[in-house]
């Protein structure tokens, strides 16, 4: 019952805006395999940030030392991971998850 309804709710999407079902499911995946790359160098970027000397240079200069910058390299650290392993799903399977944010998107 509830996949006929989504078949239907796909069907008439596509026919909205007059395109294949596969070309707006391509458009999804896309659209997640790109915003996955993004969020995934900016983890990298993030996670590599705390190792610059610019990053030292500057807590220094700002009084920041022991604890207090290790504690704010943690949090750095945390978030990178996060934006990391958020993204790990949109890579992994992107026609998956593309497929499970149409519908989600239709249902509204």
């Amino acid at each position: 019952m509830m996949e006929t309804e989504t078949t239907a709710a796909i069907k008439e999407l596509a026919n909205t805006l007059g395109l294949a079902a596969n070309e707006i499911i391509s458009h999804y995946v896309l659209w997640f395999v790109v915003s996955g790359i993004v969020w995934v160098a900016a983890g990298l970027a993030l996670a590599a940030l705390p190792f610059t000397a610019a990053w030292r240079n500057r807590l220094e200069s700002a009084g920041i030392s022991g604890g207090w910058r290790l504690s704010i390299e943690a949090v750095v650290w945390f978030v990178a991971a996060m934006c990391l392993l958020v993204n790990i799903p949109d890579l992994a399977s992107p026609t998956g998850i593309s497929i499970h944010q149409l519908l989600k998107d239709i249902r509204g």
